[in-house]
Formats: structure tokens, C-alpha cells, sequence
């Protein structure tokens, strides 16, 4: 099955690579995006009230980052992985992002059925598919190909970095 098709996706990446941006693409509008520290206030509104917070339970989506050191954190590795279950059961569907490297996610995927889920992981491109990517977005904004080949050298890259410098540039290109 593709990835678009399971109901629980996963997917992996360092920081700033476009994980939520990839998310969202694949979820409605009106998906819910949780990040850490608010996922772990839904946690406590659960342990609490003994029932998950609405906004968890919305129908069009959930994203949600993963708490850092899930394999060492039972009743969060536990809680994380009866919501997922949850949902899925209701066949709702979730992505769960992970820029994590210490492999602590792996406690959790050892606990959701593999017909459930699927896996994405993404990178920041290198080479000349750095160029292809910036040549592109300076087209978009009617830019020199020069900057496209100058920002493709510069360490460390990120897609924020280099857009953000983009923008910039487009903005001081503009007529006032």
C-alpha cells in the first residue's frame, strides 16, 4: 500500500527538513498539529480526566511531534500508543513526526500492527539536487540563477536558511 493509504504515517528527518510541511500537505486543513510540550498537556488533560481532550480525537487529522526519549518514558511510550491505536481503529487518520536519532520511536513502532503504518523518511538534498531546487525557487520569484548557485554551497543548509534568503532578496528586488 502506498503511504497515503495507511491511516498512521510516520515520518523522519532531521530539524528543518519539511516534516510538517509534508504532513500537512497529506491531511485536510483542519487537521490538528500538536507539537511536543502540547502534546504532553494532552497527555496530562488524559491522565487527568481519564479521556483524551478534543482536539486529539478530531476526525480530519492529528500530526503530532514525538516526546524526545520515548523508550525512556513507559507511560508516554503507553499512552502515545493507545491513541494511535485509537485512531486508527475509528479509522482516523495520524502522522507522527520524528527528528529524533537516539531510535527511541522504535519502542513504539514495535507496537503498532506494520499493515497500520508506513514509514517516510526525508533529507535535505545535496549536490546538484540542492541547485535544481533553488534554481526553481528563484524562478518562482523571478531571481538571478547566480543565487541559486551560491546558496546551494552554503553550510549548513537548511530549506529555511536558504528561502528565508530568497525572500530577502525578492523583497529588495521589488520596486518601492
Amino acid at each position: 500500500k502506498a503511504a497515503e493509504d495507511r491511516l498512521l504515517r510516520f515520518i523522519f528527518g532531521p530539524s528543518g527538513v519539511g516534516k510538517t510541511i509534508v504532513a500537512k500537505s497529506m491531511l485536510p486543513e483542519t487537521a490538528v498539529l500538536l507539537r511536543q510540550h502540547e502534546l504532553a498537556d494532552r497527555f496530562l488533560h488524559h491522565i487527568r480526566r481519564r479521556e483524551w481532550s478534543e482536539d486529539v480525537l478530531e476526525p480530519s487529522g492529528l500530526i503530532a511531534e514525538i516526546p524526545c526519549f520515548l523508550d525512556q518514558r513507559p507511560l508516554l511510550l503507553q499512552l502515545l500508543t493507545e491513541l494511535v491505536l485509537y485512531r486508527c481503529r475509528q479509522g482516523w487518520p495520524t502522522i507522527l513526526l520524528d527528528s529524533e536519532s537516539n531510535g527511541s520511536v522504535q519502542e513504539l513502532l514495535k507496537r503498532i500492527p506494520i499493515e497500520l503504518r508506513a514509514s517516510i523518511l526525508l533529507r535535505f538534498p545535496e549536490g546538484r539536487g540542492r541547485y535544481r531546487f533553488l534554481a526553481h525557487a528563484c524562478r518562482e520569484r523571478g531571481l538571478s540563477l547566480k543565487h541559486a548557485r551560491r546558496l546551494a554551497r552554503v553550510e549548513p543548509w537548511s530549506y529555511s536558511r536558504v528561502l528565508s534568503e530568497l525572500d530577502d532578496l525578492q523583497k529588495e528586488a521589488e520596486p518601492t
